[in-house]
């Protein structure tokens, strides 16, 4: 048969038993030759022992998570990166054989370690630096000072990029940050990974309206406005009664203070005046009191 200049074999019909019957006498030869050659070889080639299977990292991960990674310091000028946690829970959790990893090293926390309700711990390569530069004493180190000693390997966070993982005793996953140029894409995290920290950066993880920290394991967890950076204040500002009609706002940036009348605060905050980079409070000034609140 020919189709557009192709030949094209006739196909011969089905015969069970005599296609059967060829078929298991050209395996039969094909096995006696490769017997042949593996006799006149001396035997078979020793392959060695089979590579071992993949663990797998994590056991699983946590549906809700009641210890949440709430800051990570990674782009130290010194050996102080740390690492804090926050309790979210209404009662104590006991963080005895809880272990945090950079995907490297492991660093677990000893017994009887106990964080109370809404209390926060943090961890750090060198609790000496870490009292030095923040004015604050670490609870743990996991390589040097005279903070307790976590147990384990020493993590070493990763400037450009990086992962924290916060696993429980049974191995599970109960919370992870991804930043930087870090390729991890596995339990734990979706989408992209957080924005890199430039050096004495702190990444800081956000809360909601209502004052929760975030947890919907990815990036905009973390992603915010403003900045955080190590030795820089984070007072919260309350909001202050006041009575009288408000005059100017003021606003307040790292540059300084710039005064805005009231009837210019709409295109003063969209546009930012010259000079400022970012504006991270402002401030409503009227006959003798103030108003301040955060618009990060």
């Amino acid at each position: 048969m020919r189709v557009r200049g192709a030949l094209i074999p006739r196909v011969r019909p089905f015969s069970g038993v005599r296609s059967v019957g060829h078929a298991a006498a050209v395996l039969l030869g094909c096995l006696l030759v490769s017997a042949t050659l593996l006799h006149a070889a001396g035997g078979p080639a020793d392959l060695g022992p089979p590579p071992p299977s993949a663990a797998a990292p994590f056991s699983g991960t946590s549906e809700r998570a009641d210890v949440l990674l709430a800051r990570v310091y990674a782009s130290a000028a010194r050996d102080d990166e740390f690492v804090e946690l926050v309790n979210v829970r209404a009662d104590g959790i006991g963080l005895g054989s809880w272990s945090l990893s950079d995907g490297e090293a492991v660093a677990t926390f000893p017994p009887e370690v106990v964080l109370p309700p809404g209390g926060r711990i943090v961890v750090t390569r060198n609790s000496t630096s870490y009292a030095e530069d923040l004015l604050a004493a670490a609870d743990f180190t996991w390589d040097r000072g005279d903070a307790r000693q976590m147990e384990g390997g020493v993590l070493r966070l990763a400037d450009d990029g990086d992962e924290v993982f916060l696993t429980d005793p049974s191995g599970t996953l109960v919370d992870v940050l991804v930043f930087g140029d870090s390729p991890y894409a596995g339990p734990g995290w979706m989408g992209p990974p957080a924005r890199s920290m430039g050096r004495g950066e702190i990444a800081v993880r956000r809360d909601d309206p209502l004052g929760f920290p975030l947890d919907r394991d990815d990036a905009t967890d973390w992603d915010g406005p403003r900045v955080y950076r190590l030795g820089q204040s984070n007072v919260a500002l309350d909001p202050v009664a006041s009575s009288g009609p408000i005059s100017a706002l003021v606003l307040v940036s790292d540059e300084g203070s710039t005064r805005i009348p009231l009837s210019d605060r709409r295109s003063s905050i969209a546009n930012r005046p010259s000079g400022v980079s970012r504006i991270s409070t402002w401030a409503a000034a009227t006959n003798g009191s103030s108003r301040m609140t955060s618009i990060s």
